[in-house]
């Protein structure tokens, strides 16, 4: 693919934000019946519709950013643990951190839980709100917020109190092993040495009861115990102060990078460089952007040779961003931008594999030509087994444009 054919697509009447018609109406009769015409630009919209949906783009509502918030808002769902505990190491952000940051938050502390980075404390802040769902435990609440180690780099699977507690079982037998347990279980608490002894002693006579041992586990982390039939009034409360705290943090100066970088993880995970391609993203929807800067902005992220799966990744995530329950920001522009650079992207592969078999073609006439000046059987077979590789490559040729 040749960058002055995709550069070409960059002039002033490219379409973009900023060049599409205004919206006008006019009215009249015809035959005695009266006529509407359809606003400016609907075939156009049609088109692109038609054209984001080929490629892989959601068919967004036509709500702009601040009724999709205030719909979330209203109807607020907490992100499911899982999701949190696996975008987190894909974010580049610590599980550690957003585990102390929701057992602060749970505690009534939220000044404690900001101590990290901006996406460690809004991880820590929906973490802690899932913490609080109706259906969730206390054994639950414990086994997901107490921190026994592990890959750091890899994202988790909430564990189960049945887990935890076998996880227990395996390192109490093993003096090295259960030191190793307790050091990461308590690792940031405000513990003395003599509490910490007596809390090793107490598990270990404990070992026998789950109940116990979960209590033990919960009460030493400051984890507080919210789910009781008494304990209703309370976390409604609590939840309630969650959600506004989440709604600041979306609407304050850090929220849409944070936003655009959780939304669009689970595409960058599977990828070698998942938070290079994260901050590629965010700063792609930092600002609504023309044709022109968009592409700009994609060619210095890489080699011409990788934009087509630099765009192809680019169009998951932000159809991931798009669909999401807060999405980072309004993003719609981006989807048009992209649809047409692949529009462009696409034009000019065709054209250059038009190229290479019309070079073929000429090649085979070239051929044909000489072959009638040739003489003997040697020369003649030569030549024939030349035009058969040719005709191969015509039809493979003529096949990948077809395909296009």
């Amino acid at each position: 693919m040749s960058i002055d054919r995709v550069s070409s697509h960059l002039s002033a009447g490219s379409a973009g934000p900023g060049n599409q018609a205004q919206a006008a109406k006019a009215s009249g009769t015809w035959r005695g019946r009266g006529l509407a015409l359809a606003p400016a630009g609907t075939a156009q919209a049609v088109l692109l519709a038609q054209q984001m949906a080929g490629q892989g783009l959601p068919l967004v509502p036509a709500r702009d950013l601040g009724t999709r918030r205030a719909s979330a808002e209203s109807s607020f769902r907490s992100i499911p643990t899982g999701e949190i505990f696996r975008r987190a190491p894909t974010m580049g952000i610590n599980l550690a951190a957003v585990r102390s940051g929701a057992r602060a938050i749970l505690s009534g502390n939220f000044k404690s839980s900001g101590k990290g980075s901006a996406g460690s404390r809004y991880l820590a802040l929906q973490c802690a709100a899932s913490c609080l769902d109706d259906d969730a435990t206390d054994a639950e609440v414990t086994a997901w917020l107490t921190d026994t180690g592990g890959d750091k780099t890899q994202g988790e699977k909430p564990r189960s109190p049945q887990e935890l507690l076998e996880q227990f079982r395996q390192a109490v037998g093993d003096s090295e092993q259960f030191e190793e347990f307790l050091e990461t279980v308590l690792a940031g608490l405000d513990i003395t040495p003599d509490d910490a002894k007596d809390f090793a002693e107490k598990l270990r006579n404990e070992r026998h009861d789950d109940q116990k041992v979960l209590k033990l586990l919960r009460e030493a982390q400051r984890i507080p115990s919210l789910h009781g039939a008494d304990k209703q009034a309370e976390r409604i409360r609590l939840r309630q102060k969650i959600q506004e705290e989440i709604r600041e943090f979306e609407r304050s100066n850090e929220g849409p990078a944070v936003l655009a970088h959780f939304n669009a993880a689970p595409v960058a995970e599977g990828l070698a460089e998942p938070q290079t391609f994260l901050q590629q993203y965010a700063e792609l929807v930092s600002k609504e952007r023309s044709f022109a800067e968009t592409v700009k902005l994609l060619l210095r992220q890489g080699p011409l040779e990788a934009l087509e799966a630099l765009l192809k990744n680019m169009k998951a995530a932000l159809g991931q961003d798009l669909e999401a329950a807060t999405p980072s920001r309004d993003t719609r522009w981006l989807g048009a931008v992209l649809t047409h650079l692949g529009n462009a992207i696409v034009s000019s592969s065709m054209i250059d594999a038009v190229k290479d078999l019309v070079g073929l073609i000429r090649r085979r006439q070239e051929s044909g030509k000489d072959r009638k000046k040739k003489r003997g059987q040697a020369a003649d077979s030569d030549d024939e087994e030349e035009s058969k590789g040719d005709d191969k490559r015509i039809l493979k040729g003529a096949g990948h444009v077809a395909g296009r």
